[in-house]
Formats: structure tokens, C-alpha cells, sequence
């Protein structure tokens, strides 16, 4: 019996199989998409934090800042963080919305590099 006499005579086996194997596809592909997404997002944080770090000691000289000062600066600074993220990451869901999957990868390639 030829290979394809042996798929058409189990076509249930085979489709099961071919359906099996496009999910953990998926799953893989989804995985190193959020592994990836997950890195630049870490990376970008601790480059914030340490910008922060340095636009208070920045401040903090030159404009003489009490321990009170700095420390509520640095509420300000962690507040319009998380504001900045958030509007970032509804922007990006916004924009993968509107493209096709082709363009999705594109524009996630677009965005690793730019980090």
C-alpha cells in the first residue's frame, strides 16, 4: 500500500493528526510571540526606571530638592509610568486589531527592532 493509499483508507487518524499538529504550531508560535513581547516590555520598563532614577538626581541638584521633594517626584514619575504603559498597550491591541496576520508579524518585527 502506496503512503497516500494508507492516509486516504484512516482519514480520521489523519485529520486528528493534521489538527494536533496546527495546535501545537500555534502554541509554540503563540508562546515565542509572548516571550518575545514579555522581553521588550521588561526591557523598556528598566530602561524607564533607570531614566527616572536619573532625571531625580538630575532634578534633585538642580533644583535643590528636600528628601520630601524627591520622594513625591518619584510618585509623579511612577504614576505617568503606568499611565504611559497602559496607553501604549491599548494602542498596540488597537493596531493588531486592524491588521491582517501577515502584517501583525511585520509590525512585531517593526517593534523588536525599534527596542
Amino acid at each position: 500500500m502506496t503512503p497516500s493509499a494508507a492516509i486516504a483508507a484512516r482519514p480520521r487518524t489523519t485529520l486528528i493528526s493534521l489538527l494536533l499538529v496546527a495546535f501545537l504550531c500555534g502554541a509554540a508560535a503563540g508562546a515565542a510571540g509572548m516571550r518575545s513581547y514579555a522581553f521588550r516590555t521588561a526591557k523598556h520598563t528598566i530602561a524607564l526606571q533607570e531614566s527616572k532614577e536619573n532625571t531625580l538626581a538630575r532634578w534633585r541638584e538642580k533644583l535643590n530638592l528636600n528628601d520630601q521633594q524627591t520622594d513625591q517626584l518619584r510618585m509623579i514619575l511612577d504614576d505617568f509610568n503606568k499611565y504611559y504603559d497602559n496607553v501604549v498597550a491599548e494602542g498596540h491591541e488597537r493596531i493588531l486589531q486592524v491588521l491582517t496576520p501577515q502584517q501583525k508579524q511585520k509590525f512585531d518585527k517593526m517593534l523588536s527592532e525599534r527596542y
